[in-house]
């Protein structure tokens, strides 16, 4: 199995959590780094992908750790077809490097975690923000969907739709406000043809 990411994500999946071991073990892995910023094709296929910082910080289970270590994005471009495709499931900014790249895009499966930003706060399961957690909120008005509201291009599909986000009961305010906007919610076995 070919494995693609940044230095920094190997490290953590061989010191931190050494999912990549038990790869190894199972199927076989071989590691392909993946430098920011710089396009790379993906063997077998027409796709290159690129990736770039989002932000955030590491994950929990490399607390205490040198580990350095922040969310990426990924841009899949189509030689063949020429269909770009921006993927982010853990958004922690929305500077105008990410907007560009989401304007630029086809389709951008993005973040979708949390609908508020003190979500788990109000819900007593967490005292940490959305944003401390790395996400940036969907709703209000420097939340995802207003700032992707400006962008007319891109289909925008929701992934890493936490349990909490109302947006997932398909009858509450929130997911009639999603559809209202022309987003859509992700779903398992969702298919995506360009």
């Amino acid at each position: 199995m070919r494995v693609y990411g940044s230095a920094g994500v190997e490290r953590a999946l061989r010191d931190g959590y050494p999912v990549l071991e038990m790869l190894e073990r199972y199927c076989g892995a071989e590691w392909q780094t993946l430098e920011p910023g710089r396009a790379r094709p993906l063997e077998g296929s027409s796709l290159a992908v690129e990736p770039f910082d989002v932000g955030g910080d590491a994950p929990r289970y490399l607390a205490g750790s040198d580990i350095d270590l922040e969310a990426s994005g990924f841009v899949f471009r189509d030689g063949a077809g020429g269909g770009v495709v921006t993927y982010v499931p853990g958004l922690a900014r929305l500077d105008n490097d990410v907007l560009a790249r989401f304007a630029a895009s086809d389709l951008v499966l993005v973040d979708g975690t949390f609908w508020r930003d003190d979500e788990l706060v109000r819900l007593g399961i967490s005292a940490r923000s959305a944003r401390e957690m790395g996400h940036v909120p969907l709703s209000g008005p420097d939340g995802t969907l207003a700032a992707l509201a400006r962008l007319p291009r891109p289909r925008k599909i929701l992934v890493h739709v936490n349990n909490t986000n109302p947006i997932l009961r398909e009858d509450s305010p929130e997911a009639a406000t999603v559809r209202t906007v022309g987003w859509e919610i992700a779903t398992d076995g969702t298919e995506l043809e360009l």
